[in-house]
C-alpha cells in the first residue's frame, strides 16, 4: 500500500500540517493546467484500481467487485439466450402490441444514458493519462490508466447488452419498466462497493485510496477530435443498438418467429355443411402462413392443398372477440378474408387478449362450433409443422423448402412418412 502510504505522508492533496515542500510541488503540479482543463476521477472502484498498485487489497476488492457485477450479468445473458433459435437470437416473442413496441423504442435512449459505468467511459475520451500524477501517487501508471478504462467501459457495454437483451424480450409495458428497475440495481453493485471502502467499513488501506479518488484530477484534451469523441461515440451506440432493434422489430410484424407450416387434425370437430363426405379428412394437413398477411395484427394460415373450388380453411385472430378461430369459407384467397369472415367460426380457442403465436394454445383450449353451441374439442390437435432442413423430411424422402417437406415420387405425409417404407419413419416435426 506504499501509493496510499505516500500521499498520506504528504498530507493529501492540499499539504496538510505535513505537506512541506511536497505540498508546494503538488501546487506547482496544478499550476501545470488551468481549472478549466481538468477533470476529477471518477469515484468508483475502477478509479481505486487505476491509483493501487496491483498486488494491493485495494486492487484486489476492486477485482472482486467487477467479477461479482460481471457474473450477476453472465446469469442473466445465459437464461436469456440459452436455447433461442439461431433465426432469433435474441429470444424475441413472436410478436407485441403497438404500445409494448412504442414503448421499447421510447426506452431506447434511456437504456444507454441509464449506463453510468459506459457515460462515464465515453466521458473520459476527453480527459489523457499525465505522467505528473505519479508525484501525488506513484501507483498510477499508464497501464492501469488503460486497464482501469477499460473495465469500466467493459461493464458499461455488458450492461447495455443485458439492458437491451430484456428490452427485446419484454412483451408487456409493465415487465419492461420492471426489467428496467431490476437491472439498475445490479448496475449500481460497483458503486455500493465504492461507498463501503470510502465509509471505512473495510481495512484502512481501501478507505484511504478511496479517499485519494476525490483528490486526484487528470488533465482534458483540447477542442480536436479528441473532444468531440464522447459525443459521436454516444449516437453511435444510440444509432447500433436502434439499427438492431427495428431489425427485429421488422422480423416480429413478418412473422419470421412464428411457425411457418402447421399440421391440423380435426376429427369429429369440424362439422361443415360442404356436401364432402369424410369431411375431417379433406381440412386435416397443412396450413401454411400467407406469408405477411395479418388480420388483428397476427398471422394467417391458410390450408396449403388447392381445394378446386371446395371451400378452403384458414386461422387467423378475431380481435373482436380476442380469440383465435377456424373458419372455412368459399375463399380461395387469403387476401379476401375480412374481420368478419374470421369472426363467423367454426372452431374458436379460448380469449387469448395477449397471444400472438397459435401454437401457444393447447388443445383443451379449443372449442367446436355446433347449432349455435361452442363445445369443447375432443379430437382437435395442432402443432407447428415446419421443417429445417431435407433431413426432417423422414430421412430426406423429400426437399424442404419453405419451411415446408415437398416429398419424393412415391411418398406422402406431412414429413413424407407415407410411402413405399412407412416403417422408415413416422415422426412429427414440432
Amino acid at each position: 500500500e506504499n501509493a496510499v502510504e505516500g500521499w498520506k505522508n504528504n498530507g493529501g492533496r492540499g499539504g496538510g500540517d505535513g505537506g512541506g515542500e511536497d505540498g508546494d510541488d503538488d501546487g506547482d503540479a496544478k499550476s501545470e493546467h488551468s481549472d478549466e482543463e481538468m477533470h476529477e476521477l471518477y469515484d468508483d472502484i475502477y478509479s481505486m484500481l487505476f491509483l493501487s498498485y496491483l498486488a494491493s487489497s485495494s486492487a484486489l476488492y476492486a477485482f472482486l467487485t467487477f467479477a461479482l457485477k460481471m457474473m450477476f450479468f453472465s446469469f442473466l445473458i445465459i437464461d436469456l439466450l440459452h436455447g433461442n433459435d439461431p433465426s432469433n437470437f435474441f429470444g424475441a416473442p413472436a410478436g407485441i402490441s403497438t404500445m409494448v413496441r412504442v414503448a421499447q423504442f421510447c426506452m431506447l435512449p434511456v437504456a444507454v444514458a441509464m449506463q453510468e459505468d459506459l457515460i462515464g467511459s465515453i466521458f473520459l475520451f476527453n480527459v489523457h493519462y499525465d505522467e505528473s500524477v505519479q508525484r501525488d501517487c506513484p501507483a498510477a501508471t499508464r497501464f492501469k490508466w488503460q486497464m482501469s478504462s477499460a473495465m469500466r467501459m467493459f461493464d458499461g457495454l455488458y450492461s447495455l447488452f443485458v439492458n437491451f437483451c430484456l428490452l427485446l424480450t419484454s412483451n408487456a409495458v409493465l415487465g419492461l419498466f420492471l426489467n428496467f428497475a431490476a437491472l439498475a440495481f445490479l448496475q449500481t453493485v460497483d458503486n455500493v462497493a465504492y461507498e463501503l471502502a470510502i465509509q471505512g467499513y473495510l481495512s484502512e488501506n481501501i478507505e484511504m485510496t478511496a479517499k485519494l479518488v476525490s483528490e486526484i484530477t487528470l488533465p482534458k484534451w483540447g477542442r480536436g477530435i479528441w473532444g468531440i469523441l464522447d459525443t459521436v461515440s454516444f449516437v453511435l451506440i444510440f444509432v447500433v443498438i436502434t439499427i438492431i432493434w427495428v431489425i427485429v422489430t421488422v422480423k416480429q410484424i413478418r412473422g419470421d418467429f412464428l411457425c411457418q407450416t402447421l399440421s391440423a387434425s380435426f376429427g369429429q370437430d369440424l362439422i361443415v355443411d360442404t356436401g364432402i363426405t369424410a369431411q375431417e379428412n379433406v381440412f386435416s394437413g397443412l396450413y401454411e402462413k400467407a406469408g405477411t398477411l395479418t388480420i388483428g395484427l397476427r398471422a394467417i394460415y391458410q390450408l396449403r392443398r388447392g381445394s378446386d373450388g371446395n371451400p378452403r380453411g384458414y386461422f387467423a385472430y378475431c380481435q373482436r372477440h380476442s380469440y383465435w378461430t377456424y373458419t372455412v369459407t368459399s375463399k380461395q384467397n387469403a387476401l379476401d378474408l375480412t374481420a368478419d369472415d374470421i369472426c363467423a367460426y367454426d372452431l374458436r380457442s379460448s380469449p387469448v387478449p395477449d397471444s400472438f403465436d397459435i401454437t401457444d394454445v393447447g388443445p383443451s383450449e379449443w372449442y367446436y362450433r355446433s347449432g349455435g353451441i361452442d363445445n369443447p374439442a375432443r379430437d382437435f390437435n395442432l402443432w407447428c409443422s415446419a421443417c429445417e432442413s431435407d433431413d426432417n423430411c423422414n430421412g430426406g424422402k423429400g426437399t424442404c423448402e419453405t419451411h415446408v417437406c415437398i416429398c419424393n415420387e412415391g411418398y406422402y405425409g406431412d414429413t413424407c412418412e407415407y410411402g413405399p417404407s412407412s416403417r422408415s419413419g413416422t415422426s412429427r416435426i414440432g
